[in-house]
């Protein structure tokens, strides 16, 4: 009887010391995002108040410390909370599929845009791509979809979303006219 009492009082204790252990890692890591998420918002902080003194939105710094260019080489914001990385993999495919557009054939540059967007399916410009796709082969409702879905991932992006808005006005003007 007495080793049974011994066997079940070294088994709790077991339990309670590998319980124990297990707790201290998760602490740290909690602190730990909890400092990250502080540093976050005070960096928030400090460009909200560079924003106010200068007048202007400040160009916010990508995850390489520099500040993004758009298309035409011009410096834009894009907010760390809406920025969405294109897979070196789906960007490729995104040129493909440009490229098969402009050489007019639809179909191919619609299956690779496709894939592209299996890969990076939360990225703007992947929809957008769809919607140039769409509009080419002049199925308008299709490609203001896809513009419209665009915008809504864009977020704060302003060059983008304008870009994107131009692009619905010009397909509703398009299939108004058929």
């Amino acid at each position: 009887m007495m080793g049974k009492q011994w066997i079940w009082a070294t088994l709790f204790c077991s339990l309670i010391l590998t319980g124990c252990a297990t707790r201290y890692p998760q602490q740290q890591q909690h602190q730990q995002q909890h400092q990250e998420h502080q540093q976050h918002q005070q960096e928030y902080r400090q460009q909200q108040q560079e924003e106010v003194v200068s007048g202007h939105p400040q160009p916010e710094k990508s995850r390489q410390g520099e500040a993004q260019p758009d298309r035409d080489g011009k410096t834009i914001a894009r907010p760390r909370q809406y920025e969405v990385p294109l897979s070196p993999a789906a960007d490729s495919l995104l040129n493909q599929a440009r490229r098969e557009n402009r050489a007019g054939n639809g179909k191919s540059a619609l299956i690779k845009a496709e894939r592209a967007q299996r890969l990076s399916p939360k990225s703007p410009v992947v929809y957008q791509v769809l919607g140039e796709i769409w509009q080419s082969q002049k199925s308008w409702h299709k490609a203001e979809q896809f513009y419209r879905k665009a915008i809504s991932l864009a977020g704060r992006n302003r060059g983008l979303v304008s870009e994107l808005w131009k692009k619905v006005a010009l397909v509703r003007q398009y299939a108004g006219k058929q």
